[in-house]
């Protein structure tokens, strides 16, 4: 059974209520401020490391700007000297091709004109087309002349095979470019012994090269482009 009471309520109990929930309602207050002030706290320490997080990447940020920077001056730098270290370099060139000596071609000119050694030196002159066998006494040069890199090479010979494989071996050098036999006649010649005997007499002539800095100089100044080269028609 449900009693519902139907008496009237005091002044003195409604007070007393009211003072109840004045103090229900102020410890809501009180613990509602606490909760509060804990989540602004919570999120005022999220907010201050991401504010420290971020101000590290604008740090990082800005030593990796120093950093690019740094690089392009040193780029730059690098790109300067490399220009001054070229223009140095054909400046060396042209000096050094100034300064370059027959020295090796006549090295060359006495190697094409001396007979194997031994067996090894026999296998190349028999790849490169070459009579190791030949008597390198059947030609003897008389007059040797060069002048803006061309040469004048005369001489005598035995025979014409003598002369063959002297011109063989200038060809196949890369000293001598453009070997071109002029003429061949025959001679009678007779030595202060009194001997006297037919013979062949030649003059050779060809582009010579005292060094690996004479290749381009040398076909600059006949207007012809380097060897293995593309023209400009070729495709």
């Amino acid at each position: 059974m449900i009693r519902i009471n139907l008496l009237p309520i005091s002044d003195a109990e409604r007070v007393e209520d009211g003072k109840q929930l004045f103090v229900l309602l102020f410890f809501v207050a009180v613990l509602s401020s606490g909760l509060m002030f804990y989540v602004k706290g919570q999120v005022q320490g999220e907010l201050d490391a991401q504010l420290q997080a971020l101000s590290g990447l604008q740090r990082g940020q800005r030593e990796l700007d120093e950093k690019i920077q740094e690089s392009q001056a040193l780029e730059r730098t690098f790109n300067e000297l490399k220009v001054e270290v070229d223009r140095q370099q054909l400046v060396i060139d042209d000096l050094t091709q100034g300064q370059v000596s027959p020295a090796a071609l006549l090295v060359e000119l006495s190697y094409l004109l001396s007979p194997p050694k031994d067996d090894a030196e026999r296998e190349n002159f028999d790849q490169k087309g070459w009579r190791w066998s030949w008597d390198t006494g059947g030609v003897w040069l008389e007059r040797f002349r060069e002048e803006d890199r061309l040469l004048k090479l005369q001489g005598h010979a035995r025979g014409l095979e003598d002369v063959g494989e002297l011109l063989n071996r200038l060809n196949a050098s890369s000293h001598f470019l453009s070997t071109h036999l002029k003429y061949t006649e025959a001679t009678r010649l007779t030595f202060p012994n009194g001997r006297a005997g037919s013979f062949v007499r030649f003059e050779i002539d060809a582009r010579v090269l005292y060094g690996a800095s004479d290749l381009k100089r040398l076909f600059e100044l006949a207007g012809e482009p380097l060897p293995g080269a593309p023209t400009s028609g070729a495709r």
